[in-house]
C-alpha cells in the first residue's frame, strides 16, 4: 500500500481558470442555443441541473455519513467530499436558471392536465415549486459550509441528516416526478438519494482513484458496489410492480420512453451506470486498482447521466443529449473553477480564527 498525500483535506484542481472559461464558455453556447432551440436548451439545463446537483449533494450526505460512523473510507474521499460542500453554494443559482423554461419543462406550470385541483393549488404551483427548491438547497449549502469548516457536532449532523432525508423526497418529486404527474413512485425520494450519493463515490473513483486506494484499498469499490445494486434495485422493483400490477398509466409512461433515442438511454445506463460498477466492483483487484477504479467511476457518472435523460424525457431527444452535455460542462467547470478559491478563503479565516479548519 503506498503512502497516502499529506493533506488529506485539500483538493485543488489543477487548472481552476481552465476550468471557469471552460464553464463559462458552455454557459455561453447553451444561452445561444436557447434562442435557436428554447425547448431542448430548457431540457438540457434541467437533466444537468438534475445529475450536476446529485454531486454537491451526494457529497453533503456522505460527509454527514462518515461524521456518524467513521471510517477510513471519508478520509480517502476527505478531498472529494470537500469540494462537493463548497460546490454546493452555487447549486442555487444553477436552480434559479430553470424557471425561465419552466413552462416548456412541466405541465402543471401550464395548468396542464392530469394535475388535480387541490395538488394543483396547494402543492404543484410554480411559488411553491420555488419555495421549497430555494429553501431545501439554502439549506444544504449551508450544512455544507459547516461540514467544510468542520463545525458540525454530532447533534448537528444527526438533525441535519434527517433534514436530508426530508429535502431529498421531496426534491426528488418536484424536480423529475412532477413532469408527469399522473405517474407516481413511493420509492423515488429514496432511489435519487442512492443515487446521488453513487454519484459522490463516482466522483471519488474517477478523479482520486490512486488516493482512494491507497488510504481505503477497496472501502471506495465496496462503497460503490452497494449504491450501485441499492439504485438498481429499487428502480427496477418500480418498474416490476407498475408494469405487472394492473397500472396502466404508469406503465404507459415507461412505453413513452421504450423506443428510439429514449431507449438507447436506458440501454447506456443500465450497462454504464449499473452493470459496470456492479460487476466491476465486485472483483476484489478491480477495487484495488486505482487505473480500473477510475474507468468504473467515470462509467458510472455517465450512466447515471443517461438514466437521468432517460427519466425526464424529452420531445427532441436528438437536442436535448447536446444541451445536457453542454449544461454539465457548464455546472461543473463554473463550480469546479470556483470551488478552490472559496476553500483558499475559508482556510484563511479559519487560520485567523484559529478554527480548527
Amino acid at each position: 500500500m503506498t503512502a497516502p498525500a499529506a493533506d488529506s483535506s485539500r483538493f485543488d484542481p489543477a487548472t481552476p481558470n481552465a476550468l471557469l472559461l471552460a464553464g463559462l464558455a458552455a454557459a455561453v453556447a447553451l444561452g445561444v442555443a436557447a434562442f435557436l432551440a428554447p425547448s431542448a436548451a430548457a431540457w438540457g439545463w434541467l437533466v444537468g441541473f438534475v445529475f450536476w446537483s446529485s454531486f454537491p449533494i451526494g457529497a453533503i450526505a456522505l460527509s454527514l455519513i462518515h461524521q456518524t460512523t467513521g471510517g477510513r473510507w471519508g478520509l480517502a474521499a476527505a478531498p472529494t467530499l470537500r469540494l462537493g460542500a463548497l460546490c454546493a453554494l452555487l447549486v442555487l443559482v444553477y436552480f434559479a436558471f430553470l424557471f425561465p423554461g419552466l413552462h416548456a419543462l412541466y405541465p402543471w406550470a401550464n395548468g396542464g392536465a392530469g394535475t388535480a385541483p387541490d395538488v394543483a393549488r396547494f402543492y404543484l404551483n410554480t411559488p411553491a415549486f420555488a419555495a421549497r427548491g430555494f429553501v431545501a438547497i439554502l439549506i444544504w449549502a449551508a450544512i455544507g459550509l459547516f461540514v467544510a469548516v468542520g463545525r458540525l457536532g454530532l447533534l448537528g449532523t444527526a438533525v441535519a441528516l434527517v433534514f436530508h432525508g426530508l429535502a431529498v423526497s421531496l426534491i426528488a418529486v418536484d424536480w423529475m416526478l412532477s413532469i408527469d404527474p399522473r405517474f407516481s413512485d413511493s420509492a423515488f425520494g429514496s432511489e435519487i438519494a442512492v443515487q446521488q450519493i453513487l454519484v459522490a463515490l463516482a466522483a471519488i473513483a474517477a478523479f482520486q482513484p490512486r488516493r482512494a486506494v491507497a488510504i481505503a484499498d477497496g472501502d471506495i469499490g465496496g462503497l460503490m458496489l452497494a449504491a450501485a445494486l441499492g439504485a438498481f434495485y429499487l428502480g427496477l422493483m418500480t418498474f416490476i410492480v407498475k408494469w405487472y400490477g394492473d397500472q396502466p398509466v404508469d406503465a404507459a409512461w415507461y412505453l413513452a420512453r421504450a423506443h428510439g433515442a429514449q431507449l438507447g438511454f436506458l440501454i447506456g445506463a443500465i450497462l454504464l451506470g449499473a452493470v459496470a460498477p456492479i460487476v466491476g466492483c465486485a472483483w476484489e483487484r478491480v477495487r484495488g486498482s486505482p487505473p480500473a477504479m477510475r474507468v468504473v467511476g467515470v462509467s458510472t457518472l455517465v450512466g447515471v447521466a443517461l438514466h437521468d435523460l432517460w427519466f425526464v424525457g424529452s420531445a427532441e431527444p436528438a437536442l436535448a443529449a447536446p444541451a445536457v452535455l453542454l449544461a454539465v460542462i457548464a455546472m461543473a467547470g463554473i463550480s469546479a473553477g470556483l470551488a478552490p478559491r472559496f476553500d483558499r478563503r475559508l482556510r484563511r479565516h479559519a487560520t485567523a480564527d484559529g478554527g480548527p479548519l
